[in-house]
């Protein structure tokens, strides 16, 4: 939705008399952009923490890959 946001904001940016609404837009933009990183970040965060303190005993690998698996799902978000 961001991305759609920004590209409509870009084609507004042509039209002088609308600049200061496209400019206003994309400051929101870019705020929403900054809480969904922020979210993943603290994601990545406590999914680090998890694999830190889950015991290392085999009952715990499938859990261990479930993580990994996030992981990985987080870093293609980012």
């Amino acid at each position: 939705d961001i991305y759609r946001a920004v590209e409509v904001l870009g084609t507004q940016a042509v039209h002088p008399e609308s600049l200061e609404d496209t400019l206003d837009g994309i400051l929101l933009q870019e705020r929403y952009h900054d809480k969904v990183r922020q979210a993943l970040l603290d994601s990545q965060r406590l999914l680090r923490q998890l694999t830190r303190h889950l015991p290392a005993e085999r009952q715990h690998k499938a859990r261990r890959q479930e993580i990994r698996d996030m992981l990985r799902d987080v870093d293609s978000l980012n």
